[in-house]
């Protein structure tokens, strides 16, 4: 919800979009993966966190791709979609 949040403001019981939006998921009309039971998506980044260092991202996708190849689990990585999301990481 609180990206939801981010570019829009809350008018009466409606939000209306005022700046640069995120996302159109709101968390509780409109899910996202992250909000099914069970979870379907998780976001993690490499620690210590440098959300400009984009190779430490594509080094930690390999690493978490070949995994779940091994035990045999499909799963899509927000880095290689069109708007990268490169923390992201789904079961297909």
């Amino acid at each position: 919800m609180e990206l939801f949040k981010k570019g829009r403001t809350l008018v009466g019981k409606e939000w209306k979009v005022t700046g640069k939006t995120v996302t159109q998921l709101d968390g509780k009309t409109k899910m996202s993966n992250h909000n099914s039971n069970p979870s379907k998506a998780i976001d993690i980044a490499p620690y210590p966190i440098d959300w400009n260092n984009i190779n430490r991202f594509l080094d930690m996708a390999k690493v978490v791709k070949e995994a779940a190849k091994t035990v045999g689990v499909e799963i899509t990585y927000g880095g290689d979609w069109k708007m990268k999301d490169y923390p992201h990481f789904e079961v297909k």
